[in-house]
């Protein structure tokens, strides 16, 4: 979240102030009206208090080669995890390991990892396929993050993007509408966790954790590298 939505939305708050009149944009306010809608409607609790998300001004979002590197690390960890066969050749293929991040690293040299590591790098293919979404390919993705994806399809779309040219990346508005659905999402199922009072019908929160990582990654949200990347709410 921008600095300055935290503090126009502060403002608005506290001296009930019009968004339009503290700068938000057309945008940004019809976004998280339509994706509070979504949720209304869907039986999840709203927090009408959480700030706007970025307008499409404010966003810089990593070219589609970075993006496509970040997808082939994922899927490579991933794999490992998910004690599938082929992961030699398709590292080898294509370089894998000079795109991993230094943890994805370490777990990827440790000959022994640990059962709490396998099942944390596991849930990578749920990011690596929010990822190829936002590159515009096309993996059986379900717009509402309840659906757990299906690993090999997510390896295979990675393998043929890096094959072919790249496609054309998702529209910014769309992975902007995508950010805004997951962060609200998000904030539900910690509320739940912490709270307990909190509707989140059949939310799954280890999808939207994997695609919170990803698309605050991939508008360069606080801008830090992908191991250290927030996803506050």
């Amino acid at each position: 979240m921008a600095g300055s939505s935290i503090i126009g939305f502060i403002r608005r708050i506290l001296f009930g102030e019009d968004p339009a009149e503290l700068g938000f944009t057309p945008a940004q306010i019809a976004r998280k009206s339509n994706t509070e809608a979504r949720l209304r409607a869907q039986g999840v609790t709203i927090n009408r208090g959480l700030p706007f998300t970025e307008d499409e001004s404010e966003v810089e979002r990593r070219p589609s080669t970075e993006v496509l590197d970040r997808i082939l690390a994922l899927s490579a960890v991933s794999w490992k995890a998910l004690g599938r066969e082929g992961l030699g050749a398709f590292v080898e293929t294509f370089s894998v390991r000079e795109k991993l991040s230094p943890r994805e690293a370490a777990y990827f040299d440790d000959p022994s990892p640990s059962e709490r590591d396998k099942i944390q790098f596991s849930w990578r293919c749920e990011a690596a396929q929010e990822l190829l979404w936002a590159l515009g390919v096309d993996t059986g993705r379900s717009a509402w993050p309840a659906s757990q994806t299906h690993p090999p399809a997510v390896f295979s779309a990675a393998i043929d993007a890096a094959q072919r040219l790249l496609p054309e990346p998702r529209p910014l508005p769309e992975v902007l509408d995508a950010l805004d659905l997951i962060y609200r999402c998000h904030w539900a199922v910690r509320n739940e966790q912490v709270a307990g009072n909190t509707k989140i019908a059949d939310l799954d929160g280890s999808v939207i954790m994997e695609r919170h990582h990803a698309l605050n990654w991939l508008v360069r949200y606080s801008d830090d590298d992908w191991d250290d990347v927030p996803t506050d709410t």
